[in-house]
């Protein structure tokens, strides 16, 4: 083909300027099989690929920027600045993943990509040549890899902080000091808006100590009958955590317990060695806030907070045994030594500050057990013990 038989490549698509022996026509079915198509801006009309067409789009709705408006809200601001880079000179190719609507709700995504092929004398763009990739299933496969990673991640970190939460909260033997971790540290695990920790007392159950309440001082103390006209009752009678989306709905009479701040409400029992100690309590101002997720999550540490608790509760019991005389009640000699030194240095940070011992002796105890008996020491010394 010489000079004279070339036309102006302006005024022919692509479609003929490959077709060979092949007509235009075929030519243009084929390169839209592959997924080909072309935009053309010099009046000479281009074609869609074969991907668009099988979603019901024709040629023109491919053609003079229509095919922004098939495409998803989240995607098009992106794709049209990247488009019109391209066509202004900015860029020199353009390569985008975007969702493309394929029916009424449904969108396919696809990843396209092509280049300004020609342009006239000033730099206008003539005409746009574009392959176009249905790659939905590669993108949902990597959504779901990185749902998969993400959930991965988030167990790992909640495990750690678990663990670093139960570790903290096991540090102390004091119950007073543990309730007061306990608090701190399952704000890290699930969030809140107030808190409170309840022991099973007697009869019913004792607050002992709370977090996020306006006067703490007023919600401490507290006793709640057991069984009782509370969610609490429900959780100790079942012996497993409850979720309310609006605890004053599901308990009416708890409204004038909840301070009018309390609406979503997780309760949760504490459980050590098969024993209830009582319930941890997890409260937000916004209805229905807590999920499973929480309820999961709190329930996982109260694990570690009940041990806590558990020892706690046996070390008290231990050392009040080691520090008390069985026969009286009263303080052995261990604990009026301690006693005693803590007075003592008292005593020296305050100045002009006297310190003054009294003793109280019995006497004839020995004469008296001799003769009637060391069982009626016993009750003598206990009698005494009464009026101490």
């Amino acid at each position: 083909m010489n000079g004279r038989d070339r036309q102006p490549t302006a005024h022919r698509s692509i479609a003929h300027s490959v077709s060979g022996a092949l007509s235009e026509e075929t030519s243009r079915q084929a390169l839209s099989d592959l997924g080909v198509f072309e935009r053309s801006f010099n009046g000479v009309t281009g074609f869609s690929s074969s991907l668009w067409k099988s979603w019901g789009y024709s040629d023109s709705d491919h053609h003079a920027g229509l095919w922004l408006y098939r495409i998803h809200p989240k995607d098009v601001d992106r794709v049209a600045r990247a488009y019109i880079s391209v066509l202004g000179g900015a860029s020199s190719r353009f390569c985008e993943e975007y969702r493309v609507r394929v029916g009424a709700g449904s969108y396919r995504w696809i990843l396209s990509s092509g280049q300004v092929i020609e342009r006239d004398s000033d730099g206008r763009p003539l005409r746009y040549l574009g392959s176009e990739m249905d790659v939905t299933d590669r993108k949902h496969s990597q959504d779901e890899l990185a749902r998969a990673k993400a959930t991965a991640e988030r167990v790992a970190q909640e495990a750690e902080t678990l663990r670093e939460a139960g570790a903290i909260v096991a540090s102390s033997l004091e119950i007073d000091r543990i309730v007061a971790l306990v608090l701190d540290q399952t704000i890290k695990v699930v969030p809140y808006d107030t808190a409170s920790v309840h022991l099973l007392r007697g009869d019913g159950l004792e607050t002992i100590g709370g977090h996020g309440w306006a006067n703490t001082g007023h919600v401490t103390g507290t006793r709640l009958p057991v069984p009782g006209e509370n969610p609490h009752s429900e959780v100790l009678a079942r012996r497993l955590p409850l979720r309310l989306a609006d605890v004053r709905e599901s308990y009416p009479a708890f409204r004038s317990i909840a301070e009018g701040v309390v609406r979503s409400w997780i309760g949760v029992p504490l459980i050590a060695h098969g024993e209830v100690l009582g319930l941890l309590t997890l409260h937000k101002r916004q209805r229905g806030f807590f999920d499973e997720t929480h309820m999961r999550l709190a329930a996982s540490f109260a694990d570690h907070v009940a041990v806590a608790l558990h020892n706690a509760q046996l070390y008290e019991r231990t050392h009040r045994l080691a520090m008390t005389d069985p026969l009286t009640g009263l303080g052995n000699r261990r604990r009026a030594h301690a006693r005693l030194v803590r007075e003592l240095e008292r005593s020296r940070q305050v100045r002009d500050r006297s310190t003054c011992l009294a003793v109280l002796g019995v006497d004839d105890l020995t004469t008296s057990g001799a003769e009637r008996g060391h069982a009626a020491g016993d009750v003598l010394l206990a009698d005494l013990a009464g009026f101490w």
